[in-house]
């Protein structure tokens, strides 16, 4: 079984090998937790493995790996254990397992919190509270439990028990620790080490490339979403604009369409009397029907034709925007020039009227 073994800094790298084993919303507690278990107890080292289950399936899981040092008879030891984080942590208590070395036993029958596979049951983990405990507690918690009652002891010290192979992973042995040190390795473990030494680098290599290209997608991520903010909000600023100019053609089309029924009107005038002045055909001069009685009438009426030619000018303009004949852009400025021309048109009409008014009185 391999694994990659890291130390307790790196446990963005830790969760990346997990392969989504874990929730993010969980992420943030589940490294301040191995953090703190970490800091209480310096001879746990983090790594990520493969636990199979009873099941069957197997997950690639966060395992806190090494020993927890007790106090048996006023001696140090070191019990070697494993524990591990479940996929729903913190809403699920850790698992811990007991992982004795080739020269050690466990001693189940003097531990009733170990059973013959090595598996810790604890009050502590059958009531856990996601709320109030924590690996480091749980530590604790094994602390003290193990120094009443040692779930391992060295083959070595005892000849009535039969030995029993482990298959567990091979952890620190127990040893007292009042002399400061503690049994070396054989040659294989070294061996071993370095391998996993040289796997540990070449995961690490690989974890940082990873790491760097996912940080190029995010800034690349970044850019886009702030390209299409803009192009938003410019496409805003357009439909403000576009909504603008039809509520201008709208206002502009009923002044249109007012100005069409008063010309009507007095094109209708203008037949009916044609048809009452019809025998007066080819008696009459047009220059003298069109002569005024003073100069104030005659700029009356040529400020009426240039406002019905404005009129008739933008009714046309409308047809041709409904038509697609004229672009928007075109037919709003067009638009806003005759309106303007019209404006000043009528505006002397008005002033016209009042002073020809004044006149008359």
């Amino acid at each position: 079984m391999s694994a990659l073994m890291v130390n307790r800094f790196s446990f963005d790298r830790l969760l990346l090998e997990t392969e989504r084993s874990y929730s993010r919303s969980n992420h943030i507690r589940i490294i301040q937790d191995c953090q703190e278990a970490l800091q209480q107890c310096p001879t746990l080292i983090a790594r990520v493995d493969t636990l199979v289950h009873n099941n069957g399936l197997s997950s690639r899981l966060i395992c806190l790996g090494g020993t927890v040092g007790i106090r048996y008879e006023g001696k140090g030891y070191n019990i070697p254990v494993d524990i591990w984080i479940p996929e729903p942590y913190p809403g699920y208590p850790p698992l811990v397992y007991v992982t004795p070395t080739p020269n050690m036993y466990i001693a189940s029958e003097k531990c009733a919190y170990v059973d013959t596979s090595g598996l810790v049951m604890l009050p502590y983990l059958a009531h856990w509270d996601p709320s109030s405990y924590s690996i480091a507690g749980l530590i604790g918690v094994l602390v003290s439990v193990f120094s009443a009652n040692p779930p391992v002891f060295s083959k070595s010290t005892c000849t009535t028990t039969k030995p029993r192979a482990t298959t567990t992973t091979a952890s620190l042995p127990v040893s007292p620790s009042s002399n400061g040190r503690q049994k070396k390795r054989s040659p294989p473990v070294q061996a071993n080490s370095a391998e996993e030494e040289h796997r540990r680098e070449l995961v690490t290599l690989v974890s940082e490339k990873v790491q760097q290209k996912l940080e190029d997608m995010e800034q690349r991520s970044r850019k886009e979403i702030s390209q299409l903010a803009e192009s938003r909000q410019a496409l805003q600023k357009a439909s403000e604009a576009i909504q603008e100019g039809i509520d201008s053609i709208a206002v502009s089309r009923v002044e249109a369409e007012k100005e069409a029924s008063n010309v009507e009107k007095t094109l209708n005038d203008t037949r009916k009397w044609l048809r009452e002045n019809k025998h007066l055909k080819g008696e009459l001069n047009i220059d003298d029907i069109i002569i005024f009685p003073d100069s104030v009438q005659r700029k009356i009426v040529q400020y009426r034709a240039t406002d019905a030619a404005l009129q008739d000018a933008l009714f046309l303009l409308d047809e041709a925007l409904e038509r697609g004949l004229v672009e928007v852009s075109v037919f709003l400025k067009e638009v806003r020039r005759l309106a303007k021309e019209q404006y000043k048109c009528r505006g002397m009409i008005q002033h016209l009227s009042r002073q020809r008014r004044n006149f008359s009185s």
